[in-house]
């Protein structure tokens, strides 16, 4: 299983890029003309739940959907890339990051609330449990309706 995603670019430097919380990766379609083609291969990815993934089963956590790009990353043999989370797929990225720092070049996340990042990031000598339970809503789902602060 590999998730849904559009290639933009023909660049020797890896982009994943990924979906926010109420949209599937179109929402970044406007971004597209402002892009270095040439230096960059821009993934744009969709999570489970959402666009061209929207059918894919199993979990929705930041953690899978970390290792599901992983998992894409390795599809499209890149080693060491880019990664870039807005709102809701900011945890994902961030989670990314915990789990294999050595394969991230470079991370941005958009829109994470300071309150939001201190829920997920362990600090020293506090344990990462918590992350391990972090959800997400599918757009299908009840959650993903609401708006959180």
């Amino acid at each position: 299983m590999v998730l849904g995603h559009e290639l933009i670019g023909s660049g020797g430097e890896g982009v994943i890029v990924f979906n926010d919380w109420l949209a599937d990766c179109t929402s970044w379609k406007p971004m597209h003309q402002y892009l270095d083609r040439k230096t960059f291969t821009y993934a744009f990815t969709d999570i489970r739940g959402y666009g061209r993934s929207i059918d894919i089963k199993g979990e929705h956590s930041s953690k899978q959907a970390a290792l599901d790009a992983f998992a894409l990353a390795d599809s499209l043999d890149w080693k060491r890339f880019h990664i870039v989370g807005f709102s809701m797929t900011g945890m994902v990225v961030e989670r990314m990051v915990l789990i294999d720092p050595d394969r991230i070049k470079s991370e941005i996340a958009i829109g994470l609330s300071r309150r939001r990042l201190s829920r997920w990031i362990p600090r020293a000598g506090h344990s990462s449990k918590r992350l391990s339970s972090t959800t997400m809503p599918s757009a299908n789902s009840p959650r993903a309706s609401q708006t959180t602060s």
